[in-house]
């Protein structure tokens, strides 16, 4: 999320007592995202760096929850890393400078549980006042930001939020926002937890598209979009956490990854060969793929499965027996064999991509339309298979989704719908179990890649 959100309290809360509640899933630190990202802050002025209150995600993965005020406060900087961008994070931190106990003037709980490791610890005096909750402050959610026309660099946070809570006048635990699934012992939100907001409190749900800052606390304390910034409501949430493309393996091809690591971009000097962050070896799935650039070549763009990692830079998807691609001339490639079997792509197209592991085929399709082995499109379902059987051995026994360039050019560019879409779409399908959001009804038996489809069926 490289826009924010803020808000100006035009009189101030409890500065001595606070606690702040959210949900991150971080794009990573790989594929082109660097730097320190800035979740939450509130700036006292723009000469002064040591008056904010600050809480980022370093460029290490290390968490930082910081309160200074003429430099000196609090400030905790974790050991532990927390950069896995498969995963959604709950974080709880209080600020209590009333409290007797040094240690716990400053908490930090993060999927239910304390963080007690720190490479950097420093506590308040106790009764000092934080930058949060103080009047005329710029509180910002996204970012770094100043209230008077700062012109440093900001360093927003990228990647997506939920669930943002500001208790004012209340240290609350993790427990109080959050609890363990039963059945899957995944720590998870309470959708109606039992806190107070206090006067500046607010709960931002982020339900309304039209409104991402509506307050939902009671309050009315709603936050601002800032003008000319464009937000994505997304349907990948902590109890439902959807498939993205994974910027972990990417050593060799050096793939681009932005929006959440949906939208894919080749790289000009090797053949870019990227995987989705899971891997299936059961279950029918069901994606999207928005062609947004085909490339230099006829046949450069590329996507389909793969069941193994890329392993060097000169490989392509279809070039061997364990992968096979829809290219966007129409034809797939599998075992480094051309097939023609559709329609070619044009930018702007929106490809098919229906997964049936339980019986080792694949379905191509192009704009609402599922492809057969004659090159004709104008089947209502997908009928016609293209066995995968061949890519499945002892060794190879699961699949990933896979983007490629078939020219080694660059150009390329894929923004993949695991069922949590990063494009605009016109007509919000759902599967059969009422999850994703895709341009397309999906096929009968075929689901949207998610936790909650893959605790059914993966």
């Amino acid at each position: 999320m490289a826009n924010y959100l803020t808000r100006t309290f035009g009189s101030g809360g409890n500065r001595k007592k606070w606690t702040k509640s959210f949900w991150f899933k971080t794009a990573g630190l790989y594929g082109g995202y660097t730097g320190n990202q800035h979740i939450m802050s509130v700036t006292s002025n723009s000469g002064n760096d040591e008056g904010t209150t600050r809480f980022r995600l370093n460029d290490n993965g290390t968490l930082e929850f910081r309160e200074l005020d003429g430099g000196s406060g609090l400030e905790l900087k974790t050991t532990k890393i927390f950069n896995d961008p498969t995963a959604w994070y709950h974080v709880v931190m209080t600020w209590d400078s009333n409290n007797s106990t040094s240690g716990d003037r400053g908490i930090i709980y993060v999927n239910g549980t304390r963080v007690t490791a720190f490479g950097t610890e420093t506590y308040p005096s106790q009764n000092v006042d934080s930058i949060t909750n103080a009047a005329s402050q710029l509180h910002a959610i996204g970012t770094n930001e100043h209230n008077d026309g700062w012109s440093g660099t900001r360093t927003p946070f990228q990647g997506q939020l939920a669930h943002v809570h500001f208790c004012d006048g209340y240290a609350y635990a993790a427990s109080d926002f959050g609890e363990t699934d039963s059945t899957t012992g995944i720590w998870k939100p309470k959708v109606s937890p039992s806190v107070s907001y206090g006067t500046t409190g607010y709960f931002l749900k982020f339900e309304n598209s039209g409104n991402l800052g509506l307050d939902s606390s009671g309050n009315s304390n709603n936050y601002t979009v800032v003008n000319g910034q464009t937000y994505h409501q997304s349907v990948d949430t902590p109890s439902n956490n959807f498939v993205t493309m994974s910027p972990l393996n990417n050593d060799k091809v050096q793939a681009q990854f932005e929006q959440r690591n949906l939208y894919v971009s080749s790289n000009s000097s090797r053949y870019t060969f990227s995987e989705s962050t899971h891997a299936f070896n059961k279950g029918k799935w069901y994606v999207e793929a928005y062609v947004d650039n085909i490339g230099p070549g006829s046949d450069n763009w590329m996507m389909g499965i793969s069941t193994k990692l890329s392993e060097a830079t000169s490989q392509r998807l279809g070039d061997d027996s364990v992968s096979i691609a829809l290219r966007n001339n129409g034809q797939y490639k599998y075992n480094n064999n051309n097939v023609n079997h559709g329609a070619s792509f044009a930018q702007g197209s929106i490809a098919m991509f229906a997964i049936d592991l339980d019986n080792k085929n694949i379905y191509f399709g192009n704009n609402g339309q599922w492809m057969d082995g004659s090159g004709n499109t104008d089947e209502a379902n997908p009928a016609s298979a293209v066995s995968i059987s061949g890519l499945f051995s002892d060794l190879y026994d699961v699949a990933f989704v896979a983007f490629g360039d078939g020219t080694g050019s660059g150009g390329a560019k894929a923004k993949v719908n695991f069922g949590s879409p990063t494009f605009a779409i016109s007509s919000a399908q759902q599967d059969a179990n009422g999850y994703g959001n895709f341009e397309y009804t999906p096929p009968s038996g075929y689901y949207a890649m998610c936790t909650k489809n893959i605790n059914l069926y993966g």
